[in-house]
């Protein structure tokens, strides 16, 4: 059964009025308090009779409000990806299933209806050759109908009026109580991947940083069959030349190396975590054969396609590339590299090659997608293989939970990938 927040002070019994303005403030240099979009209720008053909300904990899956939870996303953000939730989606983040650790799952209710979601997944990242214990926290979802005129049954603790932030915000209120309890259980660091909305939100009342905010991009590359090479007769000549040009040079610097679609069953993880390469400098996940099995092979809410690389001199495992298909309901066909695993340290450089080959031979797609370290790679590299397209930047955000790991906020992740986020 799912869990009422009962520690927090009881409602006040005196009249204090919530009429009073409330002026906004500047949080920082980089993120005034006013520049919050389609946040007006934490510069407008409150409302005389403003809707009382509760927080349920959820994080012993599965249940009953976690189905409400999934028709709370269909209902209010009915995107692709959202109208195609299910349970399997909050079990496969927070559940027991994670080698790292069982998550957390918090919701607001109103009425015993979700109106707020928040979850953090738990990671282990690796930093000068410590292990760090960190989640990843995400699904930071807020009714349109609740952004204002509403607050908690309860006062967090350590506050003494309803018109207080914590008090009267869903997103600030589900998050911190998300982030306690990670640090109750020995969680130091976390971090998360937010659009640009929530990014002002994190960066402005949650006190996070930009930890990663100039290197990790995602670049694209668009088939013969986008849209785009539909618009005329000589677009479609021209890029079919260019595909065919960027095909064949990813063919020849790769021609040392076979590739095949293999199952599940077939995927052998064959070499320990602690021979992966480390930056000192940076932050880095911890890809353990647990956490890559549970991650992309034993995960009940999204099917990985496996690529096996091997040597074409003695059949010599050198590495794997996880791919996620994405169908829209417009049929556009999206195609994410998700994850590869290198034994073979040579097929750093060619990653963007390989992964290029690997689409084209065993995918039917539209767009390839992949998350890159911009250091890495020039424009003209990426312009030879055919990713040709404007890179965009993934943004990072975190924030350390104890004073030891402060440091860790201003470290770059080493090797993001998209496979590696939980973002929804």
């Amino acid at each position: 059964m799912p869990k009422i927040d009962s520690n927090a002070e009881p409602m006040s019994t005196n009249t204090e009025s919530f009429d009073d303005p409330v002026t906004p403030v500047k949080l920082n240099k980089e993120c005034p308090f006013w520049i919050f979009p389609n946040c007006a209720q934490y510069t407008a008053t409150m409302a005389d009779d403003p809707r009382i909300l509760e927080i349920a904990i959820l994080d012993e899956l599965p249940g009953d409000l976690v189905d409400k939870a999934v028709t709370f996303f269909r209902e209010n953000f009915p995107s692709d990806s959202k109208k195609q939730m299910d349970p399997n989606f909050f079990i496969a983040k927070v559940a027991n299933s994670n080698p790292n650790g069982q998550g957390y799952f918090t919701v607001a209710l109103y009425d015993g209806e979700v109106v707020g979601t928040c979850t953090a997944v738990r990671k282990t990242l690796i930093h000068k050759n410590q292990v760090v214990h960190a989640v990843e926290i995400g699904d930071t979802f807020t009714s349109k109908n609740f952004r204002k005129s509403c607050r908690f049954l309860n006062l967090y603790p350590g506050t003494t009026s309803f018109d207080e932030y914590l008090n009267k915000s869903i997103f600030g209120r589900l998050a911190t109580e998300t982030l306690d309890r990670a640090r109750a259980d020995g969680v130091t660091y976390v971090y998360g991947t937010p659009n640009f909305q929530a990014k002002l939100s994190w960066l402005g009342r949650m006190n996070f940083v930009l930890v990663d905010g100039s290197f990790t991009y995602r670049i694209n590359a668009a088939s013969i069959r986008h849209e785009f090479y539909k618009r005329s007769k000589l677009v479609h000549i021209l890029g079919r030349i260019y595909s065919n040009i960027s095909h064949l040079l990813s063919r020849l610097v790769t021609l040392k190396y076979s590739m095949k679609l293999i199952s599940k069953e077939d995927f052998n993880f064959a070499i320990d975590a602690s021979d992966f390469t480390k930056n000192e400098n940076s932050i880095q996940l911890v890809n353990s054969e647990s956490w890559i099995k549970a991650r992309f092979i034993n995960n009940i809410d999204k099917s990985y396609k496996i690529i096996k690389i091997e040597s074409r001199k003695d059949s010599a495992l050198c590495g794997y590339l996880f791919f996620l298909e994405h169908k829209r309901d417009d049929n556009f066909k999206l195609l994410i590299l998700s994850k590869d695993i290198f034994y073979d340290k040579t097929l750093n450089k060619l990653k963007i090659p390989l992964v290029r080959i690997a689409a084209d031979r065993f995918f039917e797609y539209e767009n390839l997608s992949i998350w890159i370290d911009i250091r890495r790679v020039s424009l003209r590299y990426r312009t030879f293989f055919g990713f040709i397209s404007k890179p965009f930047k993934v943004d990072i955000v975190g924030k350390s939970l104890t004073e030891n790991s402060i440091e860790l906020q201003l470290k770059n992740f080493y090797d993001f990938q998209y496979g590696d986020s939980d973002l929804a």
